[in-house]
């Protein structure tokens, strides 16, 4: 693996961090050795993109969320964004 340092200025990361995140590195590792994830974005950006998927409805800007046919934060809305985020994995995971 990399140096654990950050880009310049920010500490580098907790232990208990890091072994929080190396399970699911190693996971993403086991799918791409299997053949059931691709194998061109390495685990760690692998993760890094799912895990911004997954933030990305609460970080769009208002004005983006406005446009959206449902309210922002209802049910329905968090669950075409999970349908939307779950696609968009399986598209760019898939071998």
């Amino acid at each position: 693996m990399a140096s654990s340092s950050g880009p310049a200025g920010t500490a580098d990361p907790a232990a208990a961090e890091v072994d929080a995140y190396r399970p699911k590195i190693e996971a993403i590792a086991s799918a791409q050795h299997s053949g059931s994830v691709i194998k061109e974005i390495g685990p760690p950006d692998n993760l890094a993109l799912v895990l911004g998927l997954t933030a990305a409805w609460a970080s769009a800007s208002p004005a983006l969320q406005s446009l959206a046919p449902e309210a922002p934060w209802s049910p329905e809305r968090l669950r075409r964004h999970r349908a939307a985020m779950t696609a968009a994995v399986q598209a760019f995971a898939a071998p």
